[in-house]
C-alpha cells in the first residue's frame, strides 16, 4: 500500500512545466556555483527612479505570482507514522559522514532524484525537519564501479526547503547503485538529519520506462546509521511512497464524482468486487494506483469504502485463462490519513487487468465502498485510458458510477503524473523565495518613494509659490512700465502743448508791457510773464526728474540754479557750488523743502527785488549745508514783511528740515538768505507732513 495525504488546496492544470518558469528552475542546483549562476541571471537591473523602480518591481511580481498560480499548491500531511528516515543520534557512530546506499536491482538510467523533507508531526508550520544542510548524490558506473558526483553540497550549506522537495534533474548516467552522503557539522560532531523519501526516477537502458524506482521492492537501501522507531521512523520509509506532500491533482476542481455506494434493501454489494478493465489494446503499464474517495458530504474520513484487500492481475487474454498476480508496492498503514493502493507491473505487455477487492468497510450492517479512480500509467509516466468491462458484486442500481473509475479525476480533480507534481513543487521554492525578494525591495522602495513623494510635494508648492509672486512680480513691473511709459507720453504732450503755450503767454506779456503806457498794466503784464516762466521751469523739472526717487544734493542746486537762470529776467545770476559736497542722496520730501525754498527766494526776487544781480552758492563742513541767495535789489524793512512774500513758509520748512534759515535786508542794500541744515537731517524723512497753499 501507498499512503499519501486528503489535505488539498487548488492545483495545476498544466502537464508541460519544464522551462516555464522565468526563473530559469528547471531543478535545483545541483552545486553552490550553479546556484550563483542562476542568482546572477535574475533581473536586479532597476531604475534609480523610486516610481519607476515600483513600477518595475510590481510588473515581475505580477509575472511570478501568474507562474506560481499555474503550479500545484502545497499542503502537507499531518501524519504521525510513516514520517520517513532518521539518522543516528549522538554516540551511535564516530564516522565522520551519513551514508545511505540505494542498490538497483539492474542497469538503470537515471533521469532525476528528488528528496523531501521529513516533517515534525507536532508542527503546525509543517516546515523540512532535520533536513541535511550538507551533502552530495554519487551515481556508480556499472562498468568501472567508480562514483560520480553529479549534485555536491559539501562545501556549503543548502538553503532550507521549507516545506517543498527538491528536484535535481539531468542526471541522465546509467547506474545500478545511487549513494548520497550527508556531512556532520565540524563544530557538532553529533549532527543528525532525516528524510521524508528519497525518489529516483529512471528507466531501462533502452529508455522504454520511466518510474520511480526507488519504490520497487527490488530496490534495497542500506545506511551507515539508523534510529529506528516504527510505526514513525525506518529505513525502508525512504523508499514507501508515503511523502507526505499531498496527493498529485491539479489546481481546478472540476466537481467530478468519484464512486461511493452504500448496499441497501434490493442492492446488496457482493463480500467480493471483481473488475475487468480492457486497455483497448496490449501495451507497457508502469504503474497501477488505486486511489481513495472523497468523503460524502465534507465528512472527515479518510479512506472511507477503500477495501482491505486488493488483488492485480494482469493478462493478454479477456478469459484470463494465462494471467500475472501482481504484487504491491508496499503494505497499508492503516492509521495514514488516507490511502492508496500502488504497484508496479513488470510483463513487457498486457491488455486486461482485473481487480479483486475484499474486505469491504461496514457501517450500520451495511458494506459501502468507495473508490476514487484506478489509474494506470505508460512507461513514462502518463495516465492510460481504459474501459471497465465487467463489474461484478456491484448491483446494478449503481452500475452507473462505475465509469467514474476511469475518467481521470478524484476528489474532483485532474489527476498529475508523479513526476512532473514533483518537479513543480520544487519549482515553487525559489519562485517563492524571489516573490518575498521582490515584496521586500517593493516595500522598501514604497517607503523611499513616500518619503520622496512628500518631500517633492512640499518643494513643489514652494516652487509654485515662488512662480505666482514672480507671476505677479513680472506683472506688477509690467504695469510700472506700462505707466511709465503713459507718463512719458504725457510729459511730452505736457511739454509740448502746455510748454509752448506758456512760452507763447510769456513772450506774449513781455511784448505788451514794453507797448503799454498804463503803468498798473504793465505791472500785471510783468506778474503774468514772471508766472509763465516760473510754470515753464516748473514743467521742465518734472520732465527732467519725473523717474527719480532720490537725487543728490549737487543734482538738485544744479536744477535750482538752472530754474533761477529761466526764470530771471535782466538779472545776471552767480552759481557757486562747493567741490566738497557730500555725494548724500536725499528723499523726494527734503527735495521738495529745500525745492520750495528756493522757488520763494527766486520768485520774491523776481518780482519784488528790481535786482540785477543774484548770487547762489553752496557749501558744507562735515555737520552742516550752507545755502547761500543774496540780489543787489531795493531791499526792504524786515518789520515791514507782507504775508504774500512767503517768509513764514519758508522758516517752517527750515525746520521741517530741523535747520536754520536767516533773512537780512536794508532797504537799498539787497537781501540775503541764508539756510543751515545738517547733513544728516537731509537723509531721513520728515516726521510730519508739511502743507503750504505756495507749491
Amino acid at each position: 500500500m501507498r499512503l499519501l495525504t486528503h489535505q488539498l488546496k487548488p492545483l495545476f492544470a498544466s502537464l508541460t512545466l519544464a522551462g516555464s518558469l522565468s526563473l530559469g528552475y528547471a531543478s535545483d542546483p545541483h552545486t553552490p556555483a550553479a546556484a550563483d549562476e542562476a542568482s546572477s541571471e535574475l533581473n536586479n537591473n532597476w531604475s534609480p527612479l523610486p516610481h519607476l523602480k515600483i513600477r518595475q518591481l510590481e510588473a515581475e511580481l505580477g509575472q511570478l505570482r501568474n507562474e506560481l498560480e499555474e503550479l500545484p499548491y502545497l499542503y502537507p500531511i499531518l501524519s504521525q507514522n510513516r514520517i520517513g528516515y532518521h539518522s543516528s543520534f549522538d554516540g551511535d557512530t564516530e564516522a565522520a559522514q551519513h551514508t545511505i546506499d540505494f542498490n538497483l536491482s539492474k542497469n538503470f538510467r537515471v533521469r532525476s532524484v528528488a528528496l523531501v523533507p521529513a516533517y515534525h508531526p507536532s508542527e503546525q508550520e509543517r516546515n523540512a525537519y532535520a533536513f541535511p544542510k550538507r551533502f552530495k548524490i554519487e551515481f556508480r558506473d556499472p562498468d568501472t564501479n567508480e562514483f560520480e558526483t553529479l549534485v555536491n553540497w559539501m562545501e556549503r550549506d543548502f538553503p532550507s526547503p521549507g516545506r517543498y522537495p527538491l528536484f535535481f534533474s539531468d542526471i541522465e548516467r546509467v547506474t545500478n547503485k545511487i549513494r548520497l552522503t550527508v556531512a556532520k557539522g565540524e563544530e557538532d560532531p553529533s549532527n543528525y538529519f532525516a528524510l521524508g523519501e528519497f525518489y529516483i526516477w529512471g528507466g531501462t537502458t533502452n529508455n522504454f520506462l520511466v518510474d520511480n524506482v526507488a519504490l520497487w521492492t527490488s530496490t534495497r537501501v542500506s545506511a551507515s546509521s539508523n534510529f529506528s522507531l516504527p510505526p514513525k521512523w525506518d529505513l525502508e520509509f525512504l523508499k514507501d511512497g508515503v511523502s507526505g506532500l499531498g496527493f498529485p491533482l491539479s489546481k481546478i476542481d472540476e466537481h467530478r464524482e468519484d464512486l461511493m455506494i452504500r448496499s441497501e434493501e434490493g442492492a446488496q454489494i457482493s463480500e467480493t468486487v471483481e473488475l475487468t478493465i480492457d486497455l483497448g489494446k496490449s501495451q507497457r503499464i508502469g504503474r497501477f494506483d488505486l486511489w481513495p474517495a472523497k468523503a460524502p458530504d465534507g465528512l472527515a474520513l479518510p479512506g472511507v469504502g477503500f477495501p482491505q484487500s486488493v488483488k492485480v492481475e494482469v493478462s493478454n487474454d479477456p478469459s484470463f485463462e494465462d494471467f500475472t498476480a501482481i504484487k504491491p508496492t508496499g503494505e497499508a498503514d492503516k492509521g495514514q490519513y488516507g490511502a492508496l493502493f500502488s504497484v508496479c507491473i513488470k510483463p513487457p505487455n498486457v491488455r486486461y487487468l482485473r481487480v479483486t477487492l475484499e474486505g469491504l468497510q461496514i457501517q450500520n450492517d451495511a458494506r459501502i465502498l468507495g473508490l476514487g479512480e484506478i489509474a494506470m500509467y505508460d512507461v513514462e509516466g502518463n495516465l492510460v485510458s481504459g474501459e471497465i468491462v465487467k463489474h461484478d458484486g456491484i448491483p446494478m442500481h449503481f452500475t452507473n458510477q462505475v465509469a467514474r473509475l476511469l475518467d481521470g479525476y478524484c476528489f474532483g480533480k485532474r489527476i498529475l503524473p508523479d513526476l512532473k507534481w514533483i518537479e513543480a513543487l520544487a519549482q515553487r521554492k525559489p519562485l517563492e523565495s524571489r516573490i518575498a525578494a521582490l515584496e521586500a525591495e517593493l516595500a522598501s522602495t514604497q517607503v523611499i518613494w513616500g518619503y520622496l513623494r512628500d518631500r517633492l510635494l512640499v518643494a513643489a508648492a514652494i516652487l509654485f509659490c515662488v512662480l505666482v509672486s514672480v507671476v505677479v512680480f513680472y506683472q506688477q513691473i509690467r504695469k510700472k512700465r506700462e505707466l511709465s511709459k503713459q507718463a512719458e507720453r504725457i510729459t511730452r504732450d505736457l511739454h509740448d502743448e502746455v510748454g509752448s503755450s506758456l512760452g507763447s503767454i510769456s513772450l506774449l506779456a513781455e511784448e505788451l508791457t514794453e507797448t503799454s503806457d498804463d503803468k498798473q498794466l504793465a505791472n500785471d503784464l510783468d506778474d503774468l510773464s514772471l508766472m509763465a516762466r516760473e510754470a515753464t521751469a516748473s514743467l521742465r523739472e518734472i520732465i527732467k526728474v519725473k523717474s527719480q526717487q532720490d537725487v543728490s544734493l549737487a543734482e538738485l542746486f544744479d536744477s535750482l540754479s538752472e530754474r533761477a537762470s529761466k526764470v530771471l529776467r535782466g538779472v545776471s545770476l552767480s552759481y557757486q557750488i562747493s567741490e566738497e559736497l557730500p555725494e548724500q542722496e536725499i528723499p523726494l520730501s527734503i527735495k521738495r523743502h529745500i525745492s520750495m525754498l528756493f522757488k520763494e527766494a527766486i520768485h520774491n526776487c523776481a518780482r519784488h527785488s528790481q535786482a540785477t544781480e543774484l548770487s547762489i552758492i553752496v557749501s558744507s563742513d562735515s555737520q552742516f549745508l550752507y545755502l547761500q541767495i543774496k540780489d543787489n535789489g531795493i531791499g526792504f524793512e524786515p518789520s515791514q514783511i507782507q504775508r504774500g512774500w512767503g517768509l513764514d513758509n519758508m522758516k517752517q520748512r527750515a525746520d521741517e528740515m530741523r535747520g536754520e534759515i536767516m533773512i537780512e535786508s536794508t532797504p537799498g542794500a539787497g537781501t540775503s538768505i541764508h539756510l543751515k541744515t545738517p547733513l544728516a537731517s537731509l537723509s531721513q524723512e520728515p516726521t510730519h507732513g508739511y502743507k503750504t497753499s505756495n507749491v
